[in-house]
């Protein structure tokens, strides 16, 4: 499979940061939200801002870190293995070698956890 490279020209990105967007914008107007959206909100908003300035592959990993757990929390294993998903395709991008094998690291206890007991 090959990696999905989040730019602007991707139309997947565009449909995933616009998804993204227009789910926080519905959370945030709704008088109450239980803390599984609230998290799911920031985590979207947090990847959307880092795909709109064009962030580097480490700030985009921890988005995506954010958006899986975010989906755990909510019980929605499907959508959190995609955001793992999408950590393992910008691992390889991170150019710092430490940074990255802290990342590495990272995607192991996450990898654990998907895993579940």
């Amino acid at each position: 499979m090959a990696a999905l490279q989040p730019t602007k020209e991707n139309p997947l990105s565009r449909l995933l940061a616009a998804t993204g967007n227009n789910l926080a914008a519905t959370l945030e107007e709704r008088p109450t939200r239980t803390a599984e959206e609230d998290e799911l909100m920031h985590a979207k908003e947090c990847l959307a801002i880092c795909e709109k300035s064009s962030a580097d592959a480490g700030e985009l990993f921890f988005a995506h870190e954010a958006l899986a757990k975010a989906h755990l929390i909510a019980r929605e294993l499907d959508v959190a293995k995609v955001a793992f998903e999408r950590m393992t395709d910008l691992l390889p991008r991170i150019e710092d070698p430490e940074f990255r094998s802290f990342c590495e690291a990272e995607l192991g206890k996450l990898s654990q956890t998907l895993k579940g007991p």
